[in-house]
């Protein structure tokens, strides 16, 4: 039996500097493989900086898109996809 995943896989990887990332390299070909259903952003603290230009944490890169996910959660309880 083959299945298809058909949702969204949305990764947020939060390290110290760009060299501490693992498995980049094939986080970015599985965007390039499936970008509808694949995202990934980093939250890379010593490198970047937020908009007050404090260190970028994971909390902060996640609060930047709150909206869009809270849409999507609500859309799946209204559309009776919810647990």
């Amino acid at each position: 039996m083959s299945m298809q995943f058909n949702g969204l896989a949305w990764l947020f990887l939060g390290v110290p500097t760009t060299s501490s990332l693992l498995y980049k390299d094939e986080f970015e070909k599985m965007k390039e493989k499936a970008p509808q259903n694949f995202r990934v952003d980093y939250a890379v603290s010593r490198e970047q900086t937020n908009e007050k230009g404090e260190k970028m944490y994971i909390q902060t890169r996640m609060a930047q898109y709150a909206e869009l996910y809270l849409y999507v959660y609500v859309w799946a309880e209204g559309n009776g996809e919810g647990n």
